[in-house]
């Protein structure tokens, strides 16, 4: 799953790392300037909507950043974390029937984003990420690609529905 991930992302437009680190710091000092200039008694009106401009702009460019940086993990990265994931999974009952219920909860998080219980069609649907949420660089960076990501969520995760009539 993660090979694919990375695989992917590869196919994309290769893009200097230092030149986007130079965009995102000219943003920087862009919206710096503005601020000073709004101390120094310019009217907020005129420039808060070239400041927010100038942010959206800056945040792209770092999207675009960790996305080419992605790009650049070496294999043996890419193995190390897929074991990180199968280790993960692979141990989680038994992590999980020992811990207390806040550590439960914090596991629970780590792979569940989101449930929700429809009472009156007596239903419970569960989205579930296909990459749990463990402390990995490279594990982080998928996430938050994929919560940037113009892509529809579903595409990117696992969608589990568990009718309640059956239980």
């Amino acid at each position: 799953m993660v090979a694919e991930f990375y695989k992917n992302r590869e196919q994309g437009n290769s893009v200097n790392v230092k030149q986007l680190e130079n965009e995102i710091q000219s943003y920087g000092k862009k919206i710096s300037n503005l601020l000073e200039i709004i101390e120094k008694g310019v009217s907020v009106d005129t420039a808060l909507p070239r400041i927010k401009e100038l942010e959206f702009q800056q945040e792209k460019l770092r999207a675009e950043l960790d996305q080419v940086k992605l790009k650049q993990v070496s294999n043996g990265e890419i193995k190390n974390t897929a074991k990180q994931i199968d280790d993960y999974f692979q141990h989680f009952s038994e992590n999980f029937k020992g811990a207390p219920l806040l550590q439960q909860k914090i596991s629970i998080k780590k792979i569940v984003q989101q449930i929700v219980v429809d009472r009156k069609k007596s239903n419970v649907q569960i989205k579930m990420f296909r990459i749990p949420k463990i402390r990995n660089p490279i594990v982080e960076s998928i996430h938050k690609s994929i919560s940037q990501s113009s892509v529809c969520p579903e595409q990117e995760l696992n969608l589990h529905e568990c009718d309640l009539t059956r239980l």
